[in-house]
């Protein structure tokens, strides 16, 4: 779930020495938050479904033939497919219904000439390579694609 904590301290002021106490915590340490649904809904729009130059969400699909294994510190993917049908997109459907906590961010690639071994897909803020962020990262079993294959990724994302 996502969600987090929250410290609430307060510091008193002195009238009778023009001064403040000095901060104390109110009650306990840490008190959980709760992530509301709009709050939900609001993340999944802002981080999966946007396009808006100013706040744009990770719908751009890209894929590699590398078989590394995804790792957190990964910041692109290595080997990244550039050529032939093969370069990174925007997605061609991306949804996502209020009051659910599911985002779906899908493209269908037309392989404009052979691959071998692709396995492995990420999402980016942007189409290009130069300044970009990768925020998902999953490796599947190699598919071998000819000229004319098509390749369907279907992303379902979940927050928390």
């Amino acid at each position: 779930m996502i969600g987090g904590l929250v410290q609430v301290k307060v510091n008193k002021y002195d009238p009778i020495s023009n001064n403040y106490t000095g901060w104390a915590i109110v009650g306990k340490p840490w008190y959980e938050n709760l992530l509301t649904n709009n709050g939900r809904d609001t993340m999944h729009q802002l981080c999966y479904i946007s396009t808006a130059a100013s706040i744009r969400g990770f719908g751009v699909i890209a894929l590699s033939a590398n078989s590394g294994s995804p790792a957190a510190g990964d910041t692109l993917l290595t080997t990244e497919l550039s050529v032939n049908g093969m370069v990174r997109a925007e997605a061609g459907t991306k949804t996502h219904t209020n009051g659910t906590n599911q985002s779906v961010v899908e493209h269908t690639f037309t392989a404009n000439a052979n691959f071998t071994d692709v396995r492995l897909s990420g999402l980016f803020d942007t189409a290009t390579t130069d300044t970009t962020t990768l925020s998902h990262e999953a490796s599947f079993a190699s598919v071998t694609l000819a000229t004319s294959d098509l390749l369907k990724i279907t992303w379902t994302l979940n927050l928390g």
